[in-house]
């Protein structure tokens, strides 16, 4: 039971009661319990940006592994991430890419997603992440949505060439394109420049590979331009932009600022139990909130982020967890279900696997066999592009849950209304063709989602 005041407009808020019945206020008590809110321990956050942060980071620890590719043969230390970080942002910066810029990247399980992403958040842009197109009209209204001022770009993922697609349907002005110069083709005038992300290939006319963003030098050559681009944006300034599974149609592309990024990080490394020097399998796209949630953790807690395969391949996951000694692992419920029937399935020692983190809710049983077959613990994360919501049943640290009805008030347990957040992890920004702009946030911070939700007796929400 609480202590809570009654005041003019009646409904159930933070612990309060309101009722317009009465111009006095006084105290009663109400059984809380019994309303559809839930709120997780307390969180603290710190106001710096990402690329401070991770300064700070690599700091604490600049030769401890930070990311291990397995098919790309790479092997980064946090201080060799943060060298690269800091060239990267230093040679879009000299190319034109300015704070509040945004730079559309399009790639598969790879290091140049977490380098892209915080060369980025060094300048104040905005990495934007595209999903796999079938066709340039597709890809074309990604571009129209964003106006990206640069573009990185794989010469081939599954079935598509973009590189092609790029030459000889949207940018036919790659062919007599300058290297070193802005393109701005007549389709798109805000274009720049377009970068092949592909490692070892030859140099195709008009697009810069992804090595010649860089911009080396001696020791402290980065400092000065990177700190004066500094006074330009904030942590509440926005640095990723993905595209949820509505689509395009209803413009839900959440944007998550510098603060809210560090944050889900924080918290998915605490409910996962990750610590620094555990080895963290990310065998997935990264295009996903659950994507990043996992490579944000390893990078705020110091753990090593395992990359197997560009493309999911349970064989070479299940090898990897072995050869690497890996303690945890990102896991969809699909990409389990492919693991433990594979044939070579037992054929790997699996002692060191600690805790597998499961995306969305799997059902008991699943989560129970794979645990049993893993011998290990699971967590089962529940998340939506909005933020970290709970795991195992439990709300993630600093995250407040509430269900209401269309008027705002909040229902009985049990009763399904409309999903309503609040939280350092939940992002309360969306983009549209009118740029960046704040997403449906009240008076007192909740976050207004589309989601119908229930919350159930035992405080376990289920989003329909």
């Amino acid at each position: 039971m609480h202590s809570t005041r009654i005041s003019k407009n009646f409904y159930v808020n933070k612990f309060r009661v309101y009722s317009k019945f009465f111009n006095k206020s006084y105290s009663t008590q109400i059984d809380i319990d019994k309303y559809s809110y839930i709120k997780g321990p307390e969180f603290s956050t710190k106001d710096q940006t990402l690329g401070h942060f991770m300064t700070e980071m690599t700091d604490k620890a600049p030769f401890a592994n930070s990311i291990r590719s397995w098919h790309q043969r790479t092997n980064y230390a946090f201080s060799t991430v943060k060298k690269l970080a800091d060239a990267l942002a230093a040679g879009l910066l000299q190319l034109g890419l300015r704070p509040g810029d945004r730079l559309g990247f399009l790639g598969a399980t790879n290091t140049e997603h977490v380098i892209t992403m915080l060369a980025c958040a060094k300048i104040g842009a905005t990495m934007v992440e595209f999903k796999q197109t079938k066709t340039s009209r597709e890809f074309a209204a990604y571009m129209d949505l964003f106006r990206p001022r640069m573009i990185m770009i794989p010469t081939l993922l599954g079935k598509t060439n973009y590189y092609e697609m790029m030459r000889y349907e949207l940018v036919p002005e790659l062919q007599i394109a300058q290297p070193g110069l802005p393109i701005r083709p007549k389709r798109f005038p805000y274009l720049l420049h377009i970068f092949l992300t592909d490692r070892g290939l030859e140099r195709r006319v008009g697009t810069p590979l992804y090595q010649d963003g860089f911009l080396y030098g001696p020791f402290g050559f980065y400092e000065t331009p990177l700190i004066r681009v500094n006074y330009f944006f904030d942590h509440k300034s926005p640095a990723l932009a993905l595209l949820d599974a509505t689509g395009r149609s209803q413009f839900r592309v959440k944007t998550y600022n510098h603060q809210q990024l560090i944050a889900i990080g924080k918290i998915t490394a605490e409910c996962a139990g990750i610590k620094q020097g555990d080895r963290v399998m990310i065998p997935s796209y990264q295009d996903t909130f659950f994507g990043w949630a996992a490579n944000l953790a390893c990078l705020t807690s110091g753990a090593t982020i395992v990359y197997p395969q560009e493309e999911f391949d349970p064989e070479a996951t299940l090898g990897l967890l072995e050869s690497e000694q890996c303690t945890v692992m990102f896991a969809a419920g699909t990409e389990l279900l492919r693991m433990i029937t594979d044939e070579s399935f037992k054929k790997h020692d699996y002692s060191r696997l600690r805790v597998i983190v499961i995306e969305g809710g799997l059902p008991d049983e699943l989560c129970a066999d794979v645990a049993k077959k893993f011998n290990c613990e699971t967590v089962r994360l529940l998340g939506t592009y909005d933020g970290l919501l709970q795991y195992n049943g439990k709300t993630c640290p600093g995250t407040e849950i509430k269900i209401v009805q269309k008027d705002g008030k909040i229902v009985p347990r049990g009763t399904a209304g409309f999903l309503r957040l609040r939280g350092p992890s939940i992002s309360t920004g969306i983009y549209n063709e009118i740029g960046f702009l704040s997403d449906k946030v009240d008076e007192d911070g909740w976050l207004e989602t589309p989601h119908i939700a229930t919350l159930d007796e035992k405080g376990v929400l289920t989003v329909h």
